[in-house]
């Protein structure tokens, strides 16, 4: 029914029925939170959506669902920097973001010229021992690298090619030490996966040589070790 509501654009009844439900001691479940928060973010609601995520968390708990709906749609509807904060609450609950829109809001914040807060949540997840996609640095890396901070740059692509030569590419995004993991796709290394992806992150190589160039002795793939799996590739 709250499905149906929402559908015909009737929220607010779809909200009297959750008001009703509660009042009568029946606690909705998290796909009927679900189908509200995406209702009244289609709409434009961000105020009141924010009011059903709190009643949401209140009655199931904070579940990693509640938080990723809430974080794509806020997204996806405009708001970045609201996604920005649910998605460091979800960093801060060590919760799975495999379904979280991270990597686009990494590169919105970069395309915004924000790369502070694009840097930082990269650092945010590496210290909180996350293992997510390499790829994810590339826009902060290139960001940087306009800038001049070449130092900062250098850093984060040996850190790239660190947590990619440990695998930790996009069917893995979890936290080190948990078991929430996915299945890991089979055929090619790490590195052509990060490569040759077709999804805007194939720059990869494309950068780290241009780093390499422009960077004079001091560069990221000349300090790397011989076996490095990128290196010889």
């Amino acid at each position: 029914m709250i499905s149906c509501l929402c559908e015909v654009g009737r929220i607010k009844d779809a909200t009297s029925l959750l008001d009703e439900m509660l009042q009568t001691g029946i606690s909705p479940n998290i796909p009927s939170f679900k189908i509200l928060i995406k209702a009244f973010c289609k709409a434009c609601e961000f105020e009141d959506v924010q009011e059903v995520f709190e009643i949401a968390l209140s009655i199931c708990g904070h579940k990693e669902a509640l938080y990723s709906v809430m974080f794509n749609e806020f997204f996806l509807g405009g708001e970045v920097l609201k996604a920005k904060e649910i998605f460091e609450a979800a960093l801060d609950r060590n919760l799975y973001v495999g379904n979280f829109l991270y990597k686009d809001l990494i590169d919105k914040l970069c395309k915004d010229e924000k790369l502070e807060e694009a840097s930082g949540l990269i650092y945010y997840m590496i210290e909180k021992g996350y293992g997510f996609d390499p790829a994810s640095f590339m826009p902060v890396i290139e960001g940087l690298g306009k800038k001049g901070n070449k130092h900062e740059a250098d850093l984060l692509a040996e850190r790239m090619m660190e947590m990619a030569s440990e695998g930790s590419v996009k069917d893995k995004i979890y936290r080190r030490g948990r078991i929430a993991k996915k299945s890991r796709k089979s055929g090619g290394s790490d590195w052509q996966t990060i490569v040759h992806r077709n999804d805007g992150s194939g720059v990869a190589l494309k950068t780290l040589k241009r780093v390499e160039k422009g960077w004079g002795r001091e560069s990221i793939l000349s300090s790397q070790p011989q076996q490095n799996e990128f290196h010889g590739y």
